[in-house]
């Protein structure tokens, strides 16, 4: 799969400055993805080969189904009181 290192790099590091300087930052799309890796975590290149049990990712006619339910800990949980879990979006991103 190719991707962009140059520009993986730059909002990597866009992403760390804000969180020095206490500012919020929202990913939509690929921008959550590139949170998730920029703070540790890791991402599936290839969902549907790499995960035997995947949701189907790129079915139309079943592409409102796909969520998944997570749990929510830390500054997530403060910001919604009183919820323990919450359904998400089919997502490549895993623990």
């Amino acid at each position: 799969m190719v991707g962009d290192y140059i520009r993986d790099q730059y909002e990597i590091a866009l992403v760390k400055e804000f969180r020095e300087q206490g500012k919020p930052v929202l990913g939509i799309c690929r921008g959550a993805q590139l949170l998730n890796v920029a703070f540790g975590g890791t991402l599936y290149q290839d969902i549907q080969t790499q995960v035997p049990t995947a949701l189907e990712h790129r079915n139309w006619d079943i592409y409102d189904q796909n969520f998944h339910t997570v749990s929510l800990q830390g500054g997530l949980a403060k910001l919604y009181p009183g919820a323990k879990s919450v359904k998400v979006t089919a997502s490549t991103i895993r623990p």
